[in-house]
């Protein structure tokens, strides 16, 4: 699946993806797409095709900052392609948490 753009009009139905989710004309590496970004949690989010359908999975979390990816244990791709994304952010003790949920196609791990 990698490369290939997924119309918002396929995936709008699933609870999970509301529509303030903003869909790339095309796929972006992540690293270039959100070069000149900070978030303290990023959420990675997998379209899988499957028959007429599309699964949608989580895979794990990481943190970027100052271009620097940090996982959770994961092994995660920085320029894996990002077909959509949504941010948000969360009052905490610490002030605020700032974050991203990334939907990427099957490039998410490291070594792909």
């Amino acid at each position: 699946m990698e490369g290939i753009f997924i119309p918002k009009k396929f995936i709008s139905h699933y609870k999970d993806l509301p529509e303030e989710y903003i869909m790339l004309p095309n796929p972006k590496p992540f690293s270039e797409h959100f070069k000149n970004d900070n978030y303290d949690m990023v959420q990675v989010i997998s379209i899988e095709p499957v028959g007429l359908d599309i699964r949608l999975t989580f895979v794990g979390q990481f943190s970027w900052i100052n271009r620097e990816l940090k996982s959770d244990g994961g092994s995660y791709n920085k320029d894996v392609l990002v077909v959509g994304y949504k941010e948000w952010w969360e009052k905490c003790e610490e002030g605020y948490i700032n974050g991203i949920i990334i939907l990427v196609g099957d490039n998410w791990r490291k070594n792909i």
